[in-house]
């Protein structure tokens, strides 16, 4: 065997280490990663389970008539206060909105007095 195929197969060996060594060192970090994330998950988990019991303890019907009957006055619908399309009072027309403002662009040719001129000009006309 020659010393050139010695010194490669070294080398090869040494790259193949290397890379199985990176390899598995972002294997690692990436089972880290998930780890992590599937506490997260699970925490997540609890609490959307802990806040839905909240939910349903305070959204109980006997509840809710408790509270509404002590902060409001509000009462169960008369009757006579529902009615049908047919008996609902047609719609006034809407007013048309005001015609938009025309942009005026400044000419870049003139400095920064004479566009104040020339606005102030444009304005007074439309003013009149």
């Amino acid at each position: 065997m020659s010393v050139r195929s010695l010194i490669f197969g070294l080398l090869m060996t040494a790259l193949a280490v290397t890379l199985v060594y990176g390899l598995k060192y972002n294997v690692q970090r990436l089972q880290s990663t998930r780890d992590h994330l599937r506490a997260a998950v699970a925490d997540e988990r609890s609490r959307i389970d802990s806040l839905q019991a909240q939910w349903s303890f305070l959204s109980r019907p006997e509840r809710l008539a408790e509270l509404a009957g002590r902060f409001t006055v509000l009462t169960p619908a008369n009757p006579k206060q529902i009615v049908t399309w047919d008996g609902l009072p047609e719609r006034r027309a809407v007013e048309a909105a005001p015609a938009p403002m025309q942009a005026v662009l400044p000419d870049t040719q003139l400095g920064p007095r004479a566009l104040h001129t020339t606005y102030r000009a444009r304005f007074a006309s439309e003013a009149e």
